[in-house]
């Protein structure tokens, strides 16, 4: 659901290239996420359990970047230089 969300919401946040960024993000935490389901549908706990770790990754890149961009504004650091540190 966040990532259709985050999908959704990329093009139009346009601030300085990071939308390509964003996607490809939405589009690998869902793959992760569909074959992680798919591999404990088949009881392949091993591989369900790597796919699930990529997942968990990409939903905490979001986390991060908020808390990166709540210490940007905090610091006073012009959006034209923070965005683009914060979201790497």
């Amino acid at each position: 659901m966040s990532a259709g969300a985050s999908l959704w919401l990329s093009p139009r946040l346009l601030v300085f290239g990071t939308e390509f960024i964003r996607q490809l993000g939405a589009v690998l935490w869902a793959t992760f996420t569909i074959l992680g389901v798919i591999a404990i549908r088949n009881s392949d706990v091993a591989s369900h359990r790597r796919w699930m770790a990529r997942s968990y990754a990409f939903a905490h890149i979001g986390i991060t970047f908020l808390f990166l961009s709540a210490i940007r504004k905090l610091s006073g650091m012009p959006l034209e230089y923070g965005y683009p540190w914060s979201s790497i």
